[in-house]
């Protein structure tokens, strides 16, 4: 597992402490995704899963969606447009803070 994960997992179990969520129980997750499963798709299932069972507010862009699906952006772009789901963009004056 790379640095990146752990601290991915960091900050999702920091979210999630209040509902008696670890660090430990969500590498524990992470370790046992599918095989085939990249690390990245891994935490945002687990984000979703979370976000869910605890009507929390989780937010995901075209590229995690495209992580998860294997489409390409475009075709996620589309999907979500066919479906008539509202999306939004969270932009920043700070460069790089939601990238």
């Amino acid at each position: 597992m790379t640095q990146d994960t752990l601290n991915e997992l960091h900050k999702t179990a920091e979210r999630y402490k209040k509902h008696g969520i670890t660090l430990s129980q969500l590498v524990s997750i992470a370790e046992t995704a599918p095989e085939g499963i990249t690390e990245r798709a891994a935490i945002i299932g687990i984000r979703m899963s979370l976000a869910r069972e605890y009507s929390e507010t989780e937010y995901f862009t075209l590229d995690d969606v495209s992580e998860v699906t294997g489409e390409t952006t475009e075709e996620v772009q589309n999907r979500i447009n066919a479906m008539g789901i509202d999306t939004m963009q969270i932009t920043s004056l700070i460069p790089g803070l939601f990238s």
